[in-house]
């Protein structure tokens, strides 16, 4: 080896030489791209070389000044949160605020609880949602809704085509929709509070 774990090397730059035969017929390895040399394995002789961060941004969800700053890697807030487990859901990630629907976790949502003050809202409550009461068009501004169950069979109206099994979240529609307990009439389960 020609570095040493924890150096940083670049492209093209040698980093492990045969001695060769007679020191005849030597190879040499070059760094296939910059980075460190984050592991030697004196068992297989793997080297492992660990590219440069990228640096991603993250949206925070919340409002307000932080709490703490970690710089150039994260910030922390203390707010009061909610979480829902969804185990199925269409269309892609929405922002906005909570709003909720249905509360009785038994009920299902009707599109009377539906109105404009849900605009930009996220809906949350509630056993099932019809396709009747699914927001069409512009869904009335719905951002998304978040229910306990709903009929697989009315995904196709909202879609316009059959989903079978697939990786979802891309779908184009106005309205995203999640499901935390199954499909058909199921109530949403309660789980503890917290913040």
């Amino acid at each position: 080896m020609l570095k040493r774990e924890g150096e940083a090397v670049k492209k093209g730059e040698p980093i492990a030489r045969s001695k060769g035969v007679f020191g005849l017929f030597k190879s040499t390895m070059m760094s296939p791209g910059d980075g460190t040399i984050e592991g030697i394995s004196s068992v297989t002789g793997q080297v492992v070389l660990r590219e440069a961060p990228i640096p991603v941004a993250v949206d925070a969800y919340v409002r307000g000044p932080s709490s703490r700053r970690y710089p150039k890697e994260a910030s922390s807030w203390r707010r009061p949160a909610s979480s829902f487990q969804g185990i199925f859901g269409i269309g892609g990630e929405r922002q906005g605020e909570i709003k909720i629907a249905m509360d009785d976790p038994g009920k299902e949502i009707t599109g009377a609880a539906i109105d404009e003050s849900c605009r930009g809202k996220i809906l949350v409550g509630g056993s099932f949602l019809g396709l009747d009461a699914f927001p069409q068009g512009d869904g009335d501004g719905v951002a998304g809704i978040i229910v306990g169950g709903f009929n697989y069979q009315d995904l196709k109206p909202i879609l316009g085509y059959d989903l079978g099994v697939a990786i979802t979240g891309g779908e184009a529609i106005n309205t995203t929709l999640v499901i935390t307990e199954g499909f058909g009439r199921i109530s949403m389960a309660s789980g503890p509070s917290s913040s």
